[in-house]
């Protein structure tokens, strides 16, 4: 089906937030390799890449906020329900989600030091919650991943469970004491994961069958080239071993998958009428060809 105008634009704006956002997670993950200081979480003094990138983030974050003012369209879009890239990318953060809440569990059975004796109560405990979030979320993706019936009412529900996750997991990471406040990395991290969450929020609104697309597409957008200086250059060190593998890890893991997990969303977002149209075409050929399937078998008759 030939695509409209409103559909390649949104075609055309996915593509570049997803290569702005492997153009981001690249240079931000040489900046950390050579060019950052974990002792302090900054930059080395008198580098100006870094300055370079932010300002080249902070273009692209606003062009696609600015989406929100554009012309609306008078129709509304629809999330496919199917595709092996949507599986694909649903199934690893649903995986990733496991990973983070049994690495948590492990720590917390092997590690001897239970809540009682946690020198830090309120970020164990927001642990504990991330931990817990994570399991209905993981069941949400999957449910994503290999069905493609629409979900039911109570199925719904699990939809905010990741919102909830990320939500609680930016809490924790607003309350780590173990990185300076002032550390850019931590300040790009919090800006990625409120994106991240408002676009789960407004896929949520999918579920619910009261779609919001343009801020649902605004807030995507936003987060690829943010989840590309934050999640995806965290998930590049923790594999490359210059990060621990714990809960927190598995996080940033997560969110980094949500990159792809949005970007496939996006390429799969259709008109609504269009949709209809198509459905009823393909009921319009079945049809025909029962009955020339049948008239043959009346002329060999």
């Amino acid at each position: 089906m030939k695509q409209t105008g409103k559909a390649k634009r949104n075609t055309v704006l996915t593509a570049l937030a997803a290569v702005s956002a492997l153009v981001l997670a690249v240079w931000q993950s040489l900046l950390l390799q050579s060019k950052f200081d974990f002792d302090t979480h900054t930059y080395d003094p008198g580098t100006a890449s870094p300055m370079l990138m932010l300002a080249v983030l902070a273009v692209f974050v606003l062009f696609f906020l600015s989406t929100l003012v554009w012309k609306k369209e008078k129709t509304e879009e629809t999330l496919s329900r199917g595709g092996v890239l949507l599986s694909v990318s649903a199934s690893l953060c649903g995986a990733a989600l496991l990973v983070s809440c049994g690495l948590f569990f492990h720590t917390m059975l092997f590690s001897g030091l239970p809540y009682a004796g946690n020198p830090d109560r309120a970020q164990y405990a927001l642990k504990l919650a991330s931990a817990l979030l994570a399991i209905p979320s993981a069941v949400y993706f999957f449910r994503i991943a290999f069905s493609r019936q629409k979900l039911s009412r109570p199925a719904v529900m699990l939809s905010f469970a990741p919102v909830a996750y990320t939500a609680v997991f930016l809490v924790g990471v607003y309350y780590d004491r173990s990185i300076r406040l002032n550390s850019p990395v931590r300040i790009l991290d919090q800006l990625a994961l409120i994106a991240l969450m408002l676009a789960l929020l407004y896929e949520s609104r999918f579920q619910m069958e009261r779609p919001n697309a343009r801020l649902y597409k605004a807030f995507a957008w936003s987060a690829l080239p943010l989840l590309g200086v934050s999640a995806i250059p965290h998930a590049v060190m923790m594999a490359g071993g210059s990060y621990a593998m714990d809960a927190s890890g598995a996080g940033y893991a997560f969110a980094a998958f949500c990159a792809l997990y949005l970007a496939v969303r996006l390429f799969s977002l259709s008109d609504s009428e269009q949709e209809e149209v198509s459905i009823e075409q393909t009921e319009a050929d079945a049809v025909e060809t029962e009955a020339d399937a049948g008239e043959k078998d009346n002329e060999q008759n």
